[in-house]
């Protein structure tokens, strides 16, 4: 694809903590930036997503969902195939064993990129980060009995070039993540 058609742009799907995801032709969603990281800090932003995307393709391969970047000079667009899946639950989880298994691998990555990179990816998304009672970890869904990510947001965990207030707020999210995957591991181990 390369170059964004707006007459393929459609209905508003969803928006997330950092996108906003809407219909792109029948088959396929595209995925704008709206959050706080990409208004107060366009261009790192900008300067990060491919590297994020780079970065997660390794460590979670076959559970990503194929992603195409596409840059224009002040920001970028995601399109991803357009999926229909179940929503990952801990009943899923205790009653699937392919499921968990899959889980688990996931989460022993996600140690791997914290201590290789120092950066987590970001199993809730902003639904499951606001409203964690849900039991939800958003970012995760099941789809054809196959767990898959349907975002490659990674919280990086140093300060580096971001302001104070993304730093503290992705440390905040971290600290709560990992908090519900600890209560998720100990239920379902």
């Amino acid at each position: 694809m390369n170059k964004i058609n707006p007459e393929k742009i459609g209905r508003v799907l969803s928006v997330g903590g950092e996108h906003l995801i809407r219909q792109y032709g029948q088959f396929y969603v595209i995925k704008t930036p709206v959050g706080i990281r990409h208004t107060l800090q366009r261009q790192t932003n900008i300067a990060w997503v491919a590297r994020d995307y780079a970065t997660v393709r390794r460590y979670f391969g076959k559970f990503m969902l194929l992603s195409e970047i596409i840059f224009s000079a002040d920001s970028y667009a995601i399109i991803q195939k357009k999926i229909n899946p179940r929503p990952l639950t801990i009943d899923a989880l205790k009653t699937n064993p392919k499921i968990k298994e899959d889980f688990l691998r996931i989460c022993r990555n996600n140690k791997k990129l914290i201590e290789r990179e120092n950066v987590s990816w970001d199993f809730y998304g902003a639904m499951g980060l606001l409203r964690p009672r849900a039991r939800l970890l958003s970012n995760l869904v099941i789809e054809s009995n196959q767990l898959k990510m349907i975002d490659f947001g990674i919280m990086h965990l140093e300060k580096q070039s971001q302001y104070w207030l993304i730093y503290l707020i992705t440390r905040w999210a971290y600290n709560r993540q990992n908090r519900f995957l600890k209560k998720v591991l100990k239920e379902i181990i």
